[in-house]
């Protein structure tokens, strides 16, 4: 019973920072209707008492009653279907119920008029800010109607008292909406820094875990084969071994290092030939990976590709490229580098594809590639930080990537990675 009250607290009337604007509205409304609905209970409760010892209070008992009902059809509605909808209601019968408290006299010539502050500073939390001066504006005017046809002058003092509760009431919720909005951002900055110190953290755990435990494997190796002449190549091959683990150690820590930099700093676009770069970038992967049997072939076009980047682009290319070659089980790598020119949304941009031979990658876990998170099974191998760091790289030259099937509907004959990014504008070549 306990739980079952918690649970409802928490999600009809607890209000935390993080909710969105609509969320902490229709809780604040919930605990209006809470606290009316307690004060019509007692005045219904009352009106029994008055009609059971003789006193005619049937006016309240039956106004009460209505109230309560009233109340309740506001909650279903709030949390049913439109909050704005049922916040103006509440507040336009509270405004005619306050109208109806007394002689209209009585209530436009002060004893009743601060009640009205309630719809104001309802108007202006529920609504927004400026709908408490409108609601203000309102009453204003309804209670100058009133004093004409009493045959009155408009009272000054009222509307000026009205309109003091409604400018009060905008600076203050206008004030609160600022407070939540720079709560929201400050949690919003913590919450990021603490996933990427979790990322980092599992990172270190899992990936330097199984890096070192590699290395121990091959050591050990190693150490059996060193002293017998017959095993000398088993050894060398250990010490490759253990060699390509030492450098994908350090490729890991320099890959969180730039990620980490990406985070923190606004590194200057300039424009760069694309087509050098790919250039270049393909003739270095070939230096690295001299001892695998690979076959790159780039397909420029004559069109001039020029963008907006910066020097992070080769690291970009390099975490493709490097990323199909490590997951490449075939004893001989191709891979097809085409870089096209089309117009998407009538802006010109630079298409890349990289089509590899691999063992290509499933519909399910097309778009998780792209981000490496601590809640992913980490049973399952995964792509490392490189294509993170892809996305982020292209994130910050407004570019975009996505994987298809080397050949449609069947992803276990290779993958193609697509690229695409804005051609630059600007004449001059840096």
């Amino acid at each position: 019973m306990y739980q079952r009250f918690k649970q409802l607290y928490l999600k009809f009337i607890n209000i935390n920072p993080e909710d969105s604007d609509e969320i902490r509205k229709r809780k604040i409304l919930n605990i209006l209707c809470i606290g009316f609905f307690i004060v019509a209970l007692v005045l219904h409760i009352a009106a029994i008492i008055f009609i059971f010892v003789g006193v005619p209070y049937y006016t309240l008992f039956y106004a009460s009653a209505f109230f309560l009902v009233f109340i309740i059809c506001i909650v279903f509605l709030n949390n049913k279907l439109s909050q704005k909808a049922s916040s103006v209601l509440l507040i336009c019968i509270l405004t005619v119920l306050f109208f109806l408290t007394d002689e209209p006299i009585k209530v436009v010539d002060g004893r009743g008029l601060l009640l009205f502050a309630v719809p104001i500073l309802m108007a202006s939390i529920l609504l927004s800010p400026l709908w408490g001066i409108i609601i203000a504006i309102i009453i204003s005017i309804a209670i100058s109607i009133i004093l004409v046809i009493l045959g009155l002058f408009p009272d000054l003092v009222s509307t000026g008292v009205l309109m003091l509760i409604a400018l009060i009431s905008y600076i203050s919720a206008n004030s609160i909406e600022k407070a939540l909005n720079n709560v929201r951002k400050g949690e919003k900055l913590y919450q990021d820094a603490y996933n990427r110190a979790n990322l980092y953290k599992d990172l270190f755990a899992h990936d330097m875990s199984n890096i070192l435990q590699n290395i121990l494997s091959y050591q050990e190796f190693a150490s059996r084969y060193q002293d017998i002449p017959e095993k000398e190549k088993e050894f060398k091959e250990m010490l490759s071994l253990m060699n390509k683990q030492i450098k994908r150690g350090s490729n890991l820590i320099l890959n969180i290092r730039k990620l980490s930099e990406l985070e923190e700093i606004q590194i200057p676009l300039k424009r760069i030939d694309i087509k050098s770069i790919l250039k270049n970038t393909v003739d270095s992967i070939e230096d690295i990976y001299s001892e695998k049997e690979i076959k790159i072939e780039l397909n420029p076009i004559k069109d001039p590709t020029y963008i907006q980047a910066n020097e992070l682009l080769i690291d970009l290319f390099q975490n493709i490229i490097s990323n199909a070659i490590l997951h490449n089980k075939k004893s001989s790598i191709e891979m097809t580098i085409n870089l096209l020119s089309i117009v998407k949304d009538n802006k010109s941009h630079i298409k890349i594809e990289f089509i590899d031979n691999g063992v290509g990658i499933p519909d399910e876990i097309k778009q998780s590639i792209f981000e490496r998170s601590v809640d992913r099974d980490r049973s399952k191998k995964g792509m490392g930080l490189g294509l993170s760091i892809v996305k982020k790289i292209l994130s910050l030259i407004n570019g975009e990537i996505w994987v298809e099937d080397k050949i449609p509907g069947d992803h276990t004959k290779g993958s193609k990675f697509v690229i695409l990014i804005p051609k630059s504008k600007n004449l001059q070549i840096d």
